[in-house]
């Protein structure tokens, strides 16, 4: 596995260790092997502390991370309406591309 400290803290939530990486500059754009990065980690985690840190800090909003979002939001267990998503949402109608 080649995941990065940054994966395990929005896997745990551990927002402790995710903001002390964030302060030491982290890889926010850093790929796994199977093309995986912390914005596409936090989307599917439903974090949206991490997803707005992440996007403050140059995380790429690719097309792969936009299509993770909008297949979670095709069914009924990630709900649109639920306040994290709504806020993960507002994001990324916010960030300038």
């Amino acid at each position: 596995m080649d995941e990065t400290l940054i994966f395990y803290a929005i896997k745990n939530s551990n927002f402790t260790l995710f903001d002390f990486l964030i302060e030491k500059d982290c890889d926010v754009n850093y790929k796994t092997k199977n093309g995986s990065t912390p914005l596409r980690c936090a989307i599917i985690n439903q974090v949206p502390y991490f997803v707005k840190k992440l996007v403050e800090k140059g995380a790429t909003l690719e097309e792969k991370e936009l299509k993770t979002y909008l297949y979670l939001n095709k069914y009924p267990k990630f709900d649109l309406r639920n306040n994290k998503q709504k806020e993960i949402e507002r994001i990324f109608f916010n960030m300038k591309c």
